[in-house]
């Protein structure tokens, strides 16, 4: 009969935040080993890491499907916490260029889309938009001048993204989606 062949892999969960489990025994590392933040990519198997984004990067997130890592990268100071997507199999890294600060990005189930809010440059208005990898194009959904966060959540098929608008309120408040 045959077997599969099971490798044991050593893994500190509890110990390890900065790192993402992720496919082809493979986990993403956010790192500082020259002072500046980084984002690898480790081969569990060998230890070896290959710093997939090329910038000052950081929190980095896998597609569900494993083909794409999502995070912030900060090119500059006028551009910092910009949200790229790297193709793990070409290399190739997507500026999406939303025109905001990413505070906060989530993958579709399918890996096709990817919801990005933050506040916008030059504003105080928070944005959520919905990036279209597939056709790498970016899609504005809505705008509020209030502070808080959208609280996204996806459907399972992909095809719907619920969140919470939140409403005008004062400089010294906050509206957070539990609030709503």
């Amino acid at each position: 009969m045959d077997r599969p062949a099971v490798l044991q892999l050593p893994y500190r969960s509890s110990s390890d935040s900065k790192s993402t489990l992720g496919p082809d025994s493979l986990r993403l590392i956010a790192d500082a080993p020259e002072g500046h933040p980084r984002v690898f990519v480790e081969d569990m198997r060998t230890g070896t890491r290959d710093d997939i984004v090329g910038v000052w990067a950081g929190r980095p997130v896998w597609s569900p499907d494993g083909r794409y890592i999502a995070c912030e990268t900060y090119p500059s100071q006028d551009q910092s916490y910009q949200l790229a997507v790297v193709d793990r199999g070409t290399r190739k890294r997507i500026v999406v260029e939303a025109l905001v600060a990413a505070d906060e990005y989530r993958w579709s189930p399918d890996s096709r889309w990817i919801a990005v809010e933050g506040v916008e440059r030059g504003t105080n208005k928070v944005v959520l938009s919905v990036y279209d990898v597939l056709h790498g194009r970016l899609h504005r959904i809505a705008t509020t001048h209030a502070h808080g966060s959208y609280g996204l959540s996806w459907s399972p098929d992909s095809k719907l993204l619920a969140f919470t608008q939140p409403s005008e309120v004062g400089e010294d408040e906050a509206v957070l989606a539990a609030d709503l």
